[in-house]
C-alpha cells in the first residue's frame, strides 16, 4: 500500500518505511521539486563554509523535516535532494546533516551514515533529546545538589527514610534511591557520615543533641514535638 502525503505529515513510521525514490524523475517532476526550494537560506553559524542552506518551502513534518509526494508515495525531501544530486542511497543508511537545518535540501550539506552516526553527531553537536543532563541540569529535576547532601546527612544523624522524605515532599523509594547512591551519583563525596551541619528545628538535629550529650535546643525541641503529632503513631522511632 503506498504511503500518501498525509500520512507522512501524521506518521513518523510510515514516513521512515517511504518506498525507494525514483530514479527515473521526470523533467516536470523535478521542476516541480526546485520551485518548492529557497536557495537563499540562512549560513550555518557553526560551519559558515558550507554556505546557505537551501530550505524547502513545502509540506513538513512537526519535526521539521520536509516532505513531498511522487507518484502518491511520499518521501523525506532531504533523501531526495541526495540522490537527484548524488548516488541513491544504499539500504539501512540515513541522510544526515552538516548544517543540522532539517529543512534544508542543500547536496553539500547532506551526508549519509548509519542510526549510531547519527546519534553521535546529535551528541557531539550537543542538540537533540540524547544529551544526558544529570542533576540540577536535568529537566525532571526536583531536588538541589544541596538538598541532596543534606539528606545524607539527616540519615547520618539517624532520620528515618519517611523522615526524610516529609522534609523534601518526595516519595520514600526515591529518598532509599539516592542513598543507596541509585540517583544522584555523579555527585562526589556522598556518604552515610557526610560531616554536614544539619540545621536546627528538625528532628535529626534533635536527635544529634542527645548523640553529642546535649540538651536538645528550643527550635529543636519544637521540631521534634511537631513532626511527632504529624506522623502516625506507627512511624514513630
Amino acid at each position: 500500500m503506498p504511503v500518501t502525503g498525509h500520512d507522512i505529515l501524521t506518521n513518523a513510521n510510515l514516513f521512515r518505511a517511504a518506498a525507494h525514490i525514483p530514479q527515473d524523475l521526470s523533467a516536470i517532476e523535478l521542476a516541480r521539486f526546485r520551485a518548492k526550494v529557497d536557495k537563499n537560506g540562512p549560513v550555518p553559524s557553526h560551519r559558515p563554509e558550507l554556505g546557505p542552506c537551501w530550505v524547502w518551502t513545502g509540506a513538513t513534518r512537526r519535526d521539521g523535516y520536509g516532505v513531498v509526494t511522487i507518484r502518491q508515495s511520499g518521501f523525506a525531501v532531504h533523501r531526495v535532494s541526495f540522490e537527484m544530486h548524488h548516488t541513491p542511497i544504499p539500504v539501512g543508511l540515513r541522510v544526515l546533516h552538516h548544517c543540522d537545518n532539517r529543512p534544508c535540501v542543500n547536496p553539500t550539506h547532506l551526508f549519509t551514515g548509519t542510526a549510531r552516526d547519527n546519534m553521535q553527531d546529535m551528541m557531539q553537536k550537543g542538540r537533540g533529546s540524547y544529551i544526558v543532563r544529570r542533576g540540577e541540569e536535568s529537566n525532571f529535576a526536583k531536588l538541589t545538589e544541596a538538598q541532596v547532601r543534606l539528606m545524607f546527612a539527616m540519615r547520618a544523624e539517624g532520620a528515618i527514610l519517611a523522615e526524610i522524605a516529609r522534609a523534601f515532599s518526595c516519595s520514600i523509594a526515591q529518598v532509599s534511591s539516592i542513598l543507596r547512591r541509585e540517583a544522584w551519583a555523579h555527585i562526589p563525596g556522598l556518604v552515610a557520615d557526610s560531616p554536614s551541619v544539619l540545621p536546627c528545628g528538625t528532628p535529626a538535629a534533635y536527635r544529634r543533641h542527645y548523640k553529642k550529650g546535649e540538651k536538645p535546643c528550643q527550635a529543636c525541641r519544637e521540631g521534634y514535638n511537631a513532626s511527632r503529632r504529624n506522623r502516625s503513631r506507627e512511624d514513630l522511632p
